[in-house]
This record gives structure tokens, sequence and C-alpha cells, in this order.
């Protein structure tokens, strides 16, 4: 059976949710219900939700901002939005992110049947990937050692400007998500998704340094969608934001 996170800031709507429909039945198990986004995100560090579905507009967070911090950690959580109709075409905005589908307020029985179906194949069609990729890795296919972690550098290298995900990069060097995190974090000391924003950030110090370009185009260009995430990262690795970044090398250029 796969987990099932909800997320939304109105409890009457949470707990609706939760007892209105018999999720076991469809093929899940409601691990946990949240009713503000940072406490999701710190539970989901940890234990990661094969389905998540998250309201689209809460109060200290966005959906989109939320839903991408969910998908650089966890790529393989299908995120599904909770949402008005009038919020449509912001829901839509999320699919560029990796989100997996959303749900039109009222939710109707038909609706979380439809969804659970299709999630539960989705999740169910990447078990042979997994197993395939492991037989790959025992069989003396893949690369290995430090031609392994050199080949998944590289990737990132080509790849960092684009909605890079952890089942893509392990699937290039032949192993399982679960081997590739482990093997990673044993060579090079840090884990991939660490790695990843770091490279995309050193990326935007580059283009802040050598370009004109707005901080809003850098951050399309290093493959960010939400600005605001961006500019957390942003500021977590550097310890300013990327407009103080710019201005020390101005003043420096003055100097």
């Amino acid at each position: 059976m796969y987990s099932l996170v909800m997320v939304g800031d109105e409890e009457v709507v949470l707990d609706n949710m939760a007892g209105s429909f018999d999720w076991e039945k469809m093929g899940f198990h409601l691990a946990a219900a949240f009713t503000d986004a940072a406490s999701a995100l710190d539970s989901l560090e940890w234990n990661a939700a094969d389905l998540l579905i998250t309201d689209i507009r809460m109060p200290a967070m966005s959906g989109l901002d939320f839903a991408q911090a969910v998908l650089e950690k966890n790529p393989e959580t299908l995120v599904v939005f909770l949402t008005a109709y009038k919020d449509f075409e912001y829901a839509h905005r999320g699919i560029d992110i990796g989100v997996f589908s959303y749900l039109l307020k009222p939710v109707t029985y038909h609706d979380i049947q439809e969804l659970c179906e299709k999630a539960k194949n989705t999740l169910d069609s990447r078990m042979p990937t997994a197993v395939k990729n492991t037989a790959a890795y025992f069989s003396g296919k893949r690369p290995t050692g430090d031609a392994l972690m050199e080949s998944a550098k590289a990737y990132v290298e080509k790849h960092y400007m684009e909605s890079l995900t952890l089942s893509e990069i392990a699937s290039h060097v032949y192993l399982s998500e679960y081997y590739f995190c482990r093997y990673f974090k044993k060579n090079m000391g840090i884990n991939f998704v660490d790695y990843l924003n770091k490279v995309r950030i050193e990326h935007a110090q580059t283009l802040l340094r050598e370009t004109n370009l707005k901080t809003s185009e850098i951050c399309a260009r290093v493959g960010y969608i939400s600005l605001k995430y961006f500019h957390r990262k942003f500021k977590a690795l550097t310890g300013i934001t990327p407009k103080e970044y710019r201005g020390v090398i101005l003043s420096s250029r003055i100097l």
C-alpha cells in the first residue's frame, strides 16, 4: 500500500478529505495531515510520501514554492494541487515543475477514485524500472567508482538548467534511486539534491557577475521555477541575496 500525505491551512477541509473517502480501498494509507507547509516539509524530509495532496494557496508558502521544495528533496513524490476554479491557471503552472495532477474543488468521490487509480498505476510502473536499474548495476553494465561519479556530475553540468530529477540521473548511471543516493553521498560527502543546488547557485553567481540579466531571468536559466525559492537557496548557500551579491561585485570593480 502506498503512503498519502495531505497539506492545507483549513483543518475542516483536511478532516473532510481524510474522513470522506476510503483511501485504503483505493490503495493508499493516510500517513499524515498538516495544516502548515513548514511542518509538512520537516516531516517529508525524513518520511517521503508516495502521494501528496496539497492546497495550492497557503498563508506562509505558496503551493508552487511548497511543491518545488518537496520535489527538490523527493522527486518521486506525486504532488497533487487542491484548487478552486479561480486558481486553475495557477495550478496548471505547477505541471512545469513536475506536479503530477490537480483536484478541482469541490472534490467528488469519482475525482478521488480517478486520481488514486492514475497515481497507483504510475507508482506501480516504477517498480520494474527500479529492479532493472539495480540489476544493471550488479551485472556490470554501469560505470563504476570514479567513472560513475564523473558520469553523474557531467550529467548534472549538462542538464542543471532543466527540471532534473533524481530518477532521471539514477537511470543515467544504471542505479536505483536508493543505491544512487547512498553511493553519491558516500563518495561526494553531500546528498544529490544539495549538490544540484550548489551547482545551480554557482552558475547563478557567474551570471550575476558576468551579465546584466535580471534576477528572475537568472533564476529560470539555472533551473528554478520559483523566484522565491531561488532567493532562499541562494542566501542559504552564500549568506547574501542575489541583489546583494551583485552589489558586492560591482563595488569591488569600482574600487
